[in-house]
């Protein structure tokens, strides 16, 4: 990643400040006092890309300029050839608000690359740069005071820190995963061994089960005989039990049968007695037939006249409602003509009243133009006269502006002759002496200007007061004739109304002669009776009709009278009808009905005799149905055994089923835990393999030869070959045992010292070239290049020769990087640098320049 552009707004000390373009140089020194915002910069770069800082502020609002609510960062790099630019900003307003955008170069314009949400697009650049944060810091960053973190540290914690520079916590991370997951493995193995002890404790009893089912299985085969001889016991006494039922059920049924046939009997009884009484009516009705025949001849002969006379009056009613409506009609057109005769006469009565007022109403309507004529002249003067007026009003408006304008033009005139008459006056306009004779000429001059001025505002004034009278005058002859104007409106709807009511007589007296001789014509047509020809020709011929017919009222009332008193032999010839037909049949019905009451009492007899015979045999149901229930329960009792000696064998089954589930599951439990002190096994192996001695001890002996070689490198530009630097893993105790370490061996012409042995300015060219070579080796394997180097360290440990090869030294690294700035504050280290970046504060804010 290459430095291209930094943008900043109200970022920590900075408030506005002109963008800071990288590609202008190669190396750079980035200068200004303790302070000034140099670090600043570099926490830009950081927060754009990772929304991080070195101070580790908890929130981003305390980044904020203070007194600003807002900030924004802009960050242009290059990259694999590409150029991308990072924007990020953060508002404290309110709940806070943060935006980040990812863009990239697609000439001429950038391209989106965002993501929906700022943790996937922060996962883009992650992705993007091949390295996070931390990463970045501690490779690309050589920070204030940590240069000698490394080397001053005792072997075994620089032995640590060397592995958190490698990313080696993960695997400490791993270690203690594996620890705690051997640690389960080995707890539940524990507990499947103490499951599988259970097992055994149970299956134990074992062979008791089968001692106890065999018994059991013995006791409830005979419980299941005695229960089977019983129940058969019970079945016997059931049958008994349910044939005595049978016969008591008869008995009801005998019972019910014999009420019955009493209730039949009695009703044939009455039945043989209704028959007699038949017989009789039919008899006393025979002996009357000679007279009833007679009559019922006398009502059949009344009955056809009636229907003849009940014909001629429904026809009569027919051509009687036929005459009424024709009658109707004929009167309904009489009433038209009549009706149409009477509306006639009031609309020419009308008519004639209505062009009689026609003259009235032209005269009328010529006086009210006329007014309205006069009113119109009037409408024209109120116009001039307002008109006047307002020329006055502005008259008056223009000679009071004026005379505001003497006032303002009097009193300067006043204040200078009062200033003239002062002693030792001097001229008001140019401040020179004046003497006496020229004082009294100022005065006489401003003294006339000031009574000429008076005098124009006095004739102003008279003649504001003359007009203000003429305005008034005008107003009133206004007022006057707007009182006159005030009836205009009415008068024009009284000139509407009347148009209106002339141009209505005008048409009534052209409507009257048509109206008169359209109600001469209807009052010829009713003298006339000329209305309904048809229908009256109509009513003519129904009335030849009804006199044709010949009804006679009289002689039907006398046969319906007569209908009256023979009625009674309708009645008569239908009993005497119903005696001939019936006479036979009654009589044989009575003889049936005779026999069959004989036979009822035959079967009521023998029913009766077997109802006895039924109720000695049932006589011992009682005792029956108690040796029923004693049977009952004692096999109730019986069965209750049975089924507790069917459940011990069932449970004993169960138990020894349960034993053999348990022999199975016992083989299962033994090979899981079998499976899992293996895998226990396997944990604990990567546990040592993720230890420090394992896979974290052969990373470092890999990484430490590229470290020597790179720091030597360095270290040998920057002392002409005087230094080099040595790692040693491992070393040997005392006792002739080897034991991990991290030791540093450095060598110059002097010979193998340790490291607090040579002087300041050697140990910072020492842990300069081991942290660039740390930072090449933490960045190759975060898989990416390292392009930029920002050292941030003091040089005052260094002597004027010791800054000079440290130059050269970063000098002679150039090559291997795109970008460096090196960071101080010593003012002769600056001059030392092509490019200076400054930094210095002001009121506004920080500000950078580059020379």
């Amino acid at each position: 990643m290459i430095p291209l552009r930094l943008q900043l707004r109200n970022f920590m000390c900075y408030r506005e400040v002109e963008a800071l373009d990288f590609s202008g140089f190669h190396l750079a020194c980035l200068a200004g006092d303790n302070g000034h915002g140099k670090s600043a910069l570099l926490d830009a770069v950081t927060w754009a890309l990772w929304g991080k800082t070195r101070l580790g502020a908890r929130r981003d609002d305390e980044l904020i300029h203070l007194g600003q609510t807002e900030m924004e960062v802009e960050f242009t790099f290059a990259l694999d050839g590409n150029r991308y630019r990072v924007i990020r900003k953060r508002d404290s307003r309110g709940k806070g608000q943060s935006a980040l955008e990812l863009q990239a170069w697609d000439d001429p314009v950038f391209r989106p690359l965002t993501e929906p949400t700022m943790r996937a697009t922060q996962a883009r650049i992650n992705e993007l740069l091949r390295m996070d944060y931390e990463t970045f810091i501690n490779s690309a960053f050589l920070l204030q005071g940590r240069a000698d973190e490394f080397t001053i540290k005792a072997p075994a914690e620089r032995k640590r820190i060397l592995g958190d520079i490698l990313g080696l916590s993960i695997y400490d991370e791993y270690e203690e995963q594996a620890k705690e997951q051997a640690k389960a493995k080995e707890q539940k193995a524990a507990e499947i061994a103490a499951r599988i002890r259970d097992m055994d404790r149970e299956l134990e009893h074992q062979p008791e089960y089968e001692r106890e089912l065999s018994q059991a299985e013995s006791q409830a085969v005979d419980l299941t005989r005695t229960l089977q001889k019983a129940e058969g016991e019970l079945r016997q006494l059931r049958e008994e039990m349910k044939e005595l039922d049978f016969k008591a059920a008869q008995i009801d049924d005998l019972s019910a049968r014999l009420a019955q046939g009493e209730q039949e009997l009695a009703e044939l009884q009455e039945q043989v007695a209704a028959g007699e009484a038949h017989i009789a009516d039919y008899e006393v009705t025979l002996s009357e037939r000679q007279d009833i025949e007679k009559g019922f001849a006398a009502l059949t002969r009344a009955r056809q006249l009636n229907e003849t006379l009940n014909l001629k009056l429904s026809q009569l009613v027919k051509l009687n409602e036929r005459k009424t409506q024709l009658e109707n009609t004929i009167a309904e057109a009489r009433y038209e003509l009549t009706t149409q005769q009477r509306l006639l006469a009031e609309k020419t009565a009308e008519l004639e009243t209505r062009a009689e007022k026609a003259a009235e109403l032209e005269a009328d309507l010529a006086a009210v133009r006329a007014q309205l004529e006069s009113l119109t002249k009037l409408e024209g003067d109120r116009q001039a006269r307002q008109q006047s007026r307002q020329e006055l009003s502005n008259r008056v408006a223009s000679l009071r502006t004026r005379n505001e304008q003497l006032k303002a033009e009097m009193e300067p005139l006043r204040e200078k002759v009062d200033l003239l008459r002062e002693a030792e006056a001097r001229c008001p306009l140019c401040d020179s002496e004046l003497s006496e004779a020229d004082r009294d000429r100022l005065v006489a001059q401003f003294t006339a200007e000031g009574k000429e001025k008076a005098n124009l505002h006095r004739a102003n004034q008279a003649e504001i007061k003359d007009l203000s009278s003429q305005s008034e005058a005008l107003q009133r002859e206004v007022e006057a004739i707007d009182r006159e104007l005030k009836d205009k409106p009415t008068l024009q709807k009284r000139e509407a109304t009347l148009e209106k009511e002339l141009g209505e007589a005008q048409a009534a007296a052209q409507a009257l002669a048509e109206a008169r001789a359209n109600a001469a014509a209807v009052e010829e047509k009713l003298a006339a009776q000329d209305y309904a020809p048809a229908e009256q020709a109509r009513l003519a011929g129904l009335t030849a009709q009804l006199q044709k017919l010949g009804y006679d009222a009289n002689v039907h009332e006398k046969v319906r009278q007569d209908l009256q008193v023979l009625a009674r032999f309708e009645e008569a010839q239908a009993r005497l009808q119903t005696a001939l037909d019936q006479m036979d049949a009654e009589r044989a019905n009575l003889e049936r009905l005779r026999h069959s009451q004989a036979r009822k009492q035959a079967t009521l007899a023998a029913d009766l005799e077997k109802w006895d015979e039924l109720k000695q045999a049932v006589a011992r149901r009682p005792e029956v149905r108690q040796q029923v229930e004693e049977k009952e329960r004692e096999v109730d009792r019986l069965q209750e055994k049975e089924r507790r000696a069917r459940d011990v064998v069932a449970a004993i089954k169960q138990q020894i089923a349960h034993c053999q589930y348990l022999v199975k599951e016992r083989k299962k439990r033994v090979a899981e835990r079998q499976k899992i002190v293996e895998e226990k096994a396997i944990y604990d192996e990567l546990r040592v393999a993720f230890g420090k001695k394992g896979l974290q001890a052969m990373i470092i002996e890999s990484a430490i030869p590229e470290i020597e070689d790179e720091a030597n490198a360095l270290l040998a530009r920057m002392t002409d070959g005087r230094m080099n630097v040595r790692f040693e893993t491992q070393r040997e105790t005392k006792k002739g045992d080897t034991v991990e370490t991290l030791d540093i061996k450095i060598s110059d012409e002097l010979g193998t010292r340790s490291y607090e042995l040579f002087s300041g300015g050697e140990r910072f060219r020492i842990n300069f070239a081991i942290r660039i070579a740390l930072s090449k080796l933490l960045a190759r394997r975060a898989g990416a290049r390292l392009q930029t180097l920002v050292i941030d360290e003091g040089f005052g440990t260094q002597d004027t020769q010791g800054r000079e090869r440290l130059v050269e030294a970063i000098n002679s690294i150039r090559e291997d990087f795109e970008k460096i700035i090196v960071i101080t504050h010593i003012e002769e280290l600056r001059d030392l640098f092509p490019v200076r970046i400054n930094v210095f504060k002001t009121p506004q804010g920080s500000q950078i320049t580059v020379s």
